[in-house]
């Protein structure tokens, strides 16, 4: 059995836009990075029919699109996206002790970049639409 706990600066739950960006900004920063998401990195926007709000796209831009954007952009930094539920996170002295699914790891930082999830309504085919837009 492996005791030893992997020390990283920065650990980050949650891989929609918010956490994607800061682990970029992180690793810019030199600091080693460690992000997790327990289901498909994007959040909420990739759920978006259009984006009209972010910096750089006057003419919008597709959710997917800019997701797809962000991930590749992570990866180009050397950042991995760990695809992993958070189950624990606790204080040891000035250290943050992360449990996901696989071996703990210690960090001096956390941020929580875990977003939200809206109700679905379970009608029949919401699943289909969602991010499309119906006029």
């Amino acid at each position: 059995m492996n005791t030893s706990i992997e020390s990283i600066d920065v650990a980050i739950v949650g891989a929609g836009p918010a956490g994607l960006m800061a682990a970029m900004q992180a690793k810019r920063q030199g600091l080693s990075v460690a992000l997790f998401e327990k289901n498909r990195p994007g959040g909420q926007a990739l759920a978006a029919h259009l984006i009209e709000n972010f910096p750089g796209m006057p003419n919008g831009i597709r959710g997917p699109e800019l997701v797809q954007r962000f991930i590749e952009q992570v990866k180009a930094h050397g950042i991995q996206i760990r695809k992993e539920t958070v189950t624990n996170i606790s204080k040891s002295g000035d250290l943050f002790l992360i449990k996901p699914t696989s071996q703990e790891l210690k960090s001096s930082a956390i941020i929580i970049a875990s977003g939200l999830s809206p109700k679905r309504l379970k009608i029949t085919g919401e699943e289909e639409l969602l991010g499309d837009v119906i006029f």
